[in-house]
């Protein structure tokens, strides 16, 4: 089993050494790019995120009975509905 030794000439080695070094050139800078692309969109996106205004205080709604009337709320808007407690008016009409 004699085996052939096959040549191959300097400058076809060195070619494909150059085409791979090329490659992986293009390969880091596209890497940086999508790194920098990913940064760059997660920024944006934390940024938007905080454009809105949250609210940390405790708040209360004021509400009172009068009548037939539910009455909710304080200051610039009353919500008001019709009471459909038939057990309470029945027992105002029974005293």
């Amino acid at each position: 089993m004699d085996k052939d030794v096959i040549t191959i000439p300097l400058v076809a080695l060195q070619d494909a050494m150059y085409a791979a070094e090329r490659q992986n050139k293009r390969l880091i800078a596209v890497i940086i790019i999508l790194i920098l692309a990913l940064v760059a969109s997660n920024a944006f996106w934390v940024y938007e995120w905080n454009q809105y205004d949250y609210v940390t205080d405790d708040y209360s709604i004021d509400a009172e009975q009068g009548g037939d009337f539910n009455i909710v709320g304080a200051g610039d808007i009353e919500y008001v509905t019709n009471s459909t407690d038939t057990q309470t008016q029945d027992f105002e009409n029974a005293q």
